[in-house]
């Protein structure tokens, strides 16, 4: 199964969010070898799972008023076997490109140090998983899992509520999508299997609701891609308290947030919801860049939080880049024989004049503090940062209400 058709549920080692269903007659055991044995003959602990199983799907297909169409099958592997079949390799020679783009763009964009590994950071994420869906099919975590676990009936009801997803708005799994987008999406759909979850627990009385999930930000790779968990479960209880039903969260479905700020403030999704109104706008790159123009992306209001969260905090963070009205990076490459040269193009755009002027201060004083080498004086700073076998040297240019970042990032050739 490839990763990228993977509904990834994980994380934190004390966050129950994730679960595994079985209401299918058999199940598969995907052994740290390799190999795969088919048994028939029933373990207690997987009657117990089953028995579990039935019994929180008809409470789930209650309360999220929506039917199993289909039966659901299960896998149970363990850690080892998930990192071999969906985590990219460590010192492999071919990287997916779509990963060495993303992690020059956030080193380049000042998320990442530049000693950062996003293959590192993938298995990381990989690693911590309780459970995962793909269709109807369940994978199971058996290092992880344990059926008699208090928090068993809220990683079945967050589980199952996958399932739902997947037979009754399949679509929502497809589309081409940017950083920003894509974790809005995705707190769509996390965030309506940690509601119902919680919906699951308070109405049923048989378990307590999952803590909500923080952000990391001793790990901001961890922390960008776990948004639609810090997220998503408010972004569907203000949806579904909007209007006391599911009709408005089963409509978004059709008609998902396009960023993470319309799920950050879900008022901003409803104006677009109800009225086509995006909120936020495509701006101009201010910079042309040689070489191959290799990807393109927006970051959003989240990513840009984050960037400002690990040198100003994240209440200071938040009131900057709730202001923000748009961004758009590009990336270009050239080779030679011994170095690879990235020349990133990151332009933001902001509500007012004064927004972008405190994005820009903000960002580049507390470099200075850092101790990095950098120039700079009310609407333009150059900033220098090496690191064994990288150099990044980046340009921030203020000017009325957009914010400019132009880097190059020298790499050596492996």
């Amino acid at each position: 199964m490839d990763k990228d058709s993977l509904v990834l549920v994980l994380i934190l080692e004390f966050i129950v969010i994730s679960a595994f269903v079985a209401v299918y007659i058999g199940y598969t055991y995907v052994g740290g070898g390799g190999g795969v044995t088919t048994t028939t003959t029933y373990s207690k602990r997987y009657e117990e799972i089953l028995s579990l199983a039935r019994d929180v799907e008809m409470g789930v297909e209650r309360i999220r008023n929506l039917s199993f169409t289909s039966g659901v099958r299960f896998e149970l592997v363990n850690t080892s076997w998930a990192l071999e079949q969906w985590a990219p390799k460590e010192g492999a020679t071919s990287v997916p490109p779509d990963l060495v783009y993303k992690e020059v763009v956030y080193k380049a964009t000042l998320l990442l140090p530049l000693n950062f590994s996003i293959v590192s950071g993938e298995r990381s994420f990989i690693g911590m998983f309780l459970a995962a869906t793909a269709g109807t099919t369940i994978y199971i975590n058996t290092d992880y899992f344990d059926p008699r676990s208090p928090g068993a009936r809220n990683v079945l009801a967050h589980e199952l509520t996958h399932v739902l997803q997947f037979i009754h708005f399949p679509k929502i799994f497809s589309g081409e999508e940017t950083t920003d987008s894509e974790l809005a999406k995705q707190a769509l759909i996390e965030g309506d299997a940690g509601f119902t979850q919680h919906l699951y627990c308070v109405l049923t009385k048989l378990c307590t609701p999952s803590p909500k999930t923080q952000i990391d930000l001793e790990n901001t790779y961890i922390a960008l891609v776990t948004f639609p968990y810090v997220y998503g479960e408010y972004f569907i209880s203000y949806l579904y308290n909007y209007s006391n039903n599911w009709n408005i969260v089963n409509e978004a479905y059709g008609k998902p947030p396009l960023s993470t700020s319309m799920v950050i403030h879900p008022e901003k999704y409803l104006q677009y919801l109800l009225k086509g109104s995006p909120g936020f706008e495509e701006p101009v790159i201010r910079c042309r860049a040689q070489g191959e123009a290799t990807y393109s992306d927006r970051l959003g209001e989240y990513y840009i939080m984050l960037v400002l969260a690990q040198r100003i905090g994240i209440e200071n963070a938040m009131r900057v880049a709730e202001e923000w009205r748009g961004d758009r990076v590009e990336l270009y490459k050239i080779e030679n024989a011994t170095h690879i040269t990235w020349t990133i193009c990151w332009n933001t755009t902001w509500n007012t004049e004064k927004a972008s002027q405190e994005f820009y201060t903000n960002l580049v004083q507390n470099l200075k503090n850092m101790g990095t080498k950098i120039t700079k004086n009310n609407s333009e700073a150059q900033l220098m940062i090496e690191q064994n076998t990288q150099q990044l040297y980046t340009k921030i240019i203020c000017n009325r209400t957009w914010v400019a970042i132009i880097s190059t990032l020298t790499t050596q050739k492996h």
